[in-house]
């Protein structure tokens, strides 16, 4: 959020803005990082890649059977560590010293060390009758010193703190009849009951208000983490991805904008109370979504790209790089909009004002750009 509105004021005021390091990940393992219109090769991880996390200095990749630690600066130093079942997704909590991975066969959640990627702590995935559940995805609300599991056959969200001192949920503690609270241990199990499983979620980088997918009912819904509820719903039918929807905005006008998976259309939210407010129409489905420069956002909609400006409802340009193909994973820098495909081994950098093209990069097979200006802390998603 900080590089973000430092962006925004240098470009109100008239600064110079300088482009932000990207992250490349290729379909074989291979890692790169752009910066200032040139890439440079990372080395290599073994495939497939599941998921990516990464730190300050540190990126974190996870595979089918294990996870990798990949120090930037001495990429000699790499580490792998066998998990145990099979990789699904892995966050890094905001204060960079755990990293959370859940797997399948078994269904579980591992605790680890960021540093030496030792488990400090497992959690299996199971509830009341000994019913299991596959995780859908884990995610960082750094705002809140917590992690968020989705489940994909559960009504349950749960919500796991990492701090040293997570907050008391429980009834009120009178410490004249009661006496001492009990100690919480490590990383406590908060699980909110649901009317269905919910998945997708939009997780916000600060506030207490997710919004998520419900595929039985096909709505999407807002949760309220402080009271653990839904407290808003919307049938507004297809399937839709908050996991890949933006928020943009401030204050009363903050909004959660959520792309169409099987329909060509961005859909509004209205972030405080869960409101549709609009939906602006698009060439084709548009599973990806960027921020850019101002009240600017970039959306790959088919084999095209467009820029628009969502409190306008308004389309500011629109093209097609490489007619055909669909993009990959795309990246804002502070300079240039970033657009990887993956058939063709190059990531394009095009004009954020009209989408023409500026500069072209040749990659192995790249599938996933982790972009810091987009979405801080959280796992970019690669290879599932």
């Amino acid at each position: 959020m900080m590089r973000r509105a430092l962006l925004l004021l240098a470009l109100l005021f008239g600064f110079e803005v300088r482009a932000e390091p990207i992250l490349v990940v290729g379909a074989a393992g291979d890692i790169g990082r752009i910066d200032k219109g040139a890439i440079a090769r990372l080395g290599s991880v073994p495939a497939p890649v599941r998921a990516i996390a990464s730190g300050s200095e540190t990126i974190y990749v996870l595979g089918a059977d294990r996870v990798i630690r990949h120090p930037l600066t001495a990429p000699s130093a790499t580490k792998a560590t066998p998990i145990e079942g099979k990789g699904v997704d892995l966050a890094l909590s905001g204060d960079g010293r755990f990293l959370l991975i859940a797997t399948t066969h078994p269904p579980r959640l591992s605790f680890r060390d960021s540093a030496t990627l030792d488990e400090v702590h497992a959690l299996p995935i199971r509830v009341e009758g000994g019913r299991v559940s596959a995780p859908q995805a884990v995610h960082t609300m750094a705002a809140r010193g917590s992690f968020l599991v989705a489940l994909t056959d559960i009504a349950e969200a749960w919500e796991i703190p990492y701090g040293d001192n997570p907050a008391y949920r429980g009834w009120v503690h009178d410490f004249r009849d009661d006496g001492p609270p009990a100690q919480v241990p490590r990383f406590p199990l908060r699980r909110m009951v649901l009317k269905e499983p919910l998945i997708d979620f939009a997780v916000p980088d600060q506030g207490d208000h997710l919004f998520a997918y419900a595929p039985q009912s096909a709505t999407i819904q807002a949760l309220d983490l402080y009271i653990g509820r839904v407290f808003a719903r919307d049938s507004i039918g297809g399937r839709h991805a908050p996991r890949h929807g933006l928020r943009m905005g401030q204050g009363r006008e903050a909004m959660l904008i959520v792309p169409g998976i099987d329909r060509a259309e961005l859909v509004l939210f209205a972030f405080d109370d869960g409101r549709r407010i609009g939906a602006i129409p698009l060439g084709a489905p548009a599973p990806l979504l960027i921020h850019g420069a101002g009240n600017r956002l970039y959306a790959a909609s088919g084999d095209g790209i467009e820029a628009i400006d969502p409190f306008r409802r308004q389309e500011l340009a629109r093209a097609k790089p490489r007619p055909g193909r669909r993009p990959a994973a795309m990246a804002w820098d502070g300079d240039a909009v970033l657009v990887a495909y993956t058939e063709s081994d190059e990531i394009l950098l095009l004009d954020p004002r009209d989408l023409r093209e500026t500069g072209r990069l040749s990659f192995p097979r790249p599938i996933a750009l982790h972009d810091p200006m987009n979405r801080p802390g959280m796992a970019a998603r690669a290879a599932n």
